[in-house]
């Protein structure tokens, strides 16, 4: 993130979410030496082949 010019100030918080076979969803502090994951969901059915079934209904 950092490499891309988005300034994040220290304390700040941001979700990532990567949809991909399944889906991971950290949410992320930054700190003063980076990121700290403070959590994770992560779920390998709820990604594309499930949002692919959800349109085809």
């Amino acid at each position: 993130m950092l490499a891309t010019g988005l300034q994040l100030p220290v304390g700040a918080f941001i979700v990532v979410c990567d949809v991909g076979a399944g889906a991971e969803v950290p949410v992320l502090r930054r700190d003063p030496a980076g990121f700290e994951v403070l959590s994770t969901l992560a779920d390998p059915a709820a990604g594309g082949t499930a949002v692919d079934r959800a349109l085809m209904k």
